[in-house]
């Protein structure tokens, strides 16, 4: 059968492109909302956080869709580690963004993450960020 011109055809839905979703973990506010406008404005990032305590971070660790985790080792409530430990299971890259810990036993442990020591620059994270969500690891959790 053929089309009429004078029938109207429907106007194609746009397409809504999901933005990477990056877990902010910090307990310091100021670094924390620092980096939170950084991901959210600079780099056009869905952030779920900052979130300062253990307890919410797992939770979120466990729950949240994400393509990537920034985290600071040191939080309320104690270390990140249970945190890491969940986001390395379900394959989402890690950047620990931290005064504290040794960049290789992190590194040698997370076998998807990188460290930064604070202050890191921010083209530096923004670089490391970018290239982790489009690595073969991201999009995975």
């Amino acid at each position: 059968m053929i089309a009429s011109p004078f029938e109207e055809t429907p106007t194609p839905r746009p397409m809504r492109v999901r933005r990477a979703r990056v877990l902010l973990v910090e307990d310091e506010a100021l670094i924390a909302l620092t980096l939170k406008m950084m991901l959210e404005i600079d780099m056009g990032l869905e952030v779920v956080g900052p979130i300062a305590r253990l307890d919410e971070a797992i939770e979120a660790a466990k729950t949240e869709p994400l393509d990537l985790a920034l985290l600071d080792v040191a939080i309320i409530g104690g270390e990140v580690y249970p945190v890491a430990n969940i986001l390395q299971e379900r394959n989402v890259p890690i950047i620990f963004h931290t005064g504290h810990g040794l960049k290789e036993d992190l590194t040698a442990f997370y076998r998807c993450s990188e460290v930064y020591s604070k202050p890191t620059d921010d083209a530096v994270l923004r670089n490391a960020m970018t290239r982790m969500i489009a690595g073969p690891a991201a999009g995975t959790g």
